[in-house]
C-alpha cells in the first residue's frame, strides 16, 4: 500500500520548531496536513500569494485557507486536487501570473491558472497543436523584450515558447546552440530584465554562456571603411556595443566532472574526496 503524503510546516518565523500543541493552537503554530487525493512523493512547491501549488505525477494540488482568497494558517487549512494532469519534477516557471510546468511524460508542456467562469483551477495543453519536441526537461521564462520561455530537451536541445494568453498565441520553435545543453537558469538584472544561462557542452568541454538580444550596431559608413580616417573610432565604438553581448563561453571551462558524496557539519560542506581546488573558482 502506498503512504499518505503529509505536509509539515514550522511554527511562524521558528523554522526548527514543528511540535503541534495539544490545545489552544494559535495562526502561527506549527501544522501537519494529510494530502488524502494523492499518495505518489510530491515532485515540487510553488507558493502563490496565498495559496500553495503542489505537483506530483497524479495531479496538481492547491493548498489555501479554505478558497483561493483565504491565507493559510494553522486553524484553517485545505488541499484539494485541482486536476489530474500530472507534473513533471522539473520546478515550473512562471509567465503573465500563471504557472508554466512540464507534464508527467515530460512531452508536454501547461499551463496552470484559476478560471473565474468555472471558478476552478484548470491546466491548458500548450502544445496540443504542435509537433513532437521530444522530452523537455527544463523551462524558463525570461523577462526582456520578447517575453519567451526557454526551454531544454533530453537530447540537449533548446526550444522557445511563444505564449501569449490574452492574444490566444503559443507557438514552440528550436534554437540552434552548436552542441548539447546540460542546463540552464535565468538571473534578474537591475533594470528588472532577466539574463539567460546556459551550460553547454562541445567537444567535451563545457561552456557557460549568457543569451543576448540581437544588437543593431550604429553604421556612419557611405564611403569605403578602408579609406576612412575615422575607422578607429568606428572600431571604438563597436567595441562598446559588443560589449552588450558578452558570452563566457571561453571565460569558464570544466572537464574534469567527479562523482563524489558532499555532507554538511557544522554549518560547513565537505568533500570526501578534496577533487575542487581554489584553482578552479573564477
Amino acid at each position: 500500500a502506498k503512504k499518505v503524503t503529509t505536509i509539515k510546516a514550522s511554527r511562524v518565523a521558528d523554522y526548527e520548531n514543528f511540535t503541534i500543541p495539544t490545545e489552544n493552537i494559535k495562526d502561527d503554530d506549527p501544522l501537519s496536513l494529510q494530502l488524502t487525493e494523492i499518495t505518489d512523493p510530491i515532485s515540487w512547491i510553488v507558493g502563490g500569494k496565498r495559496n500553495l501549488i503542489v505537483g506530483n505525477t497524479e495531479g496538481i494540488s492547491v493548498i489555501n485557507g479554505g478558497n483561493i482568497d483565504t491565507t493559510i494558517t494553522s486553524t484553517a487549512v485545505n488541499a484539494d486536487l485541482a486536476n489530474k494532469e500530472g507534473a513533471s519534477s522539473a520546478i515550473p516557471t512562471e509567465k503573465d501570473s500563471q504557472m508554466i510546468y512540464i507534464g508527467t511524460d515530460k512531452t508536454k508542456v501547461y499551463a496552470f491558472d484559476y478560471d473565474l467562469v468555472s471558478e476552478t483551477f484548470v491546466s491548458t495543453n500548450l502544445n496540443l497543436l504542435s509537433e513532437e519536441l521530444g522530452q523537455i526537461e527544463e523551462l524558463y521564462y525570461k523577462r526582456d523584450n520578447n517575453n519567451l520561455v526557454y526551454g531544454r530537451t533530453s537530447k540537449g536541445q533548446m526550444i522557445a515558447l511563444l505564449y501569449n494568453k490574452s492574444e490566444n498565441i503559443v507557438g514552440f520553435f528550436p534554437i540552434e546552440t552548436n552542441g548539447e545543453v546540460l542546463s540552464m537558469c535565468t538571473l534578474l538584472r537591475p533594470d528588472g530584465k532577466d539574463d539567460l544561462f546556459i551550460s553547454v557542452k562541445r567537444h567535451g568541454i563545457c561552456y557557460i554562456e549568457r543569451m543576448t538580444d540581437e544588437i543593431d550596431f550604429t553604421n556612419f559608413y557611405d564611403t569605403d571603411y578602408e579609406k576612412d580616417p575615422n575607422k578607429e573610432n568606428y572600431n571604438r565604438l563597436q567595441l562598446e556595443e559588443l560589449k552588450k553581448a558578452v558570452y563566457v563561453d571561453n571565460g569558464v571551462t570544466y572537464n574534469e566532472l567527479h562523482n563524489e558524496t558532499i555532507t554538511i557539519a557544522d554549518g560547513k560542506a565537505k568533500s570526501e574526496v578534496n577533487a575542487f581546488t581554489s584553482g578552479m573558482i573564477g
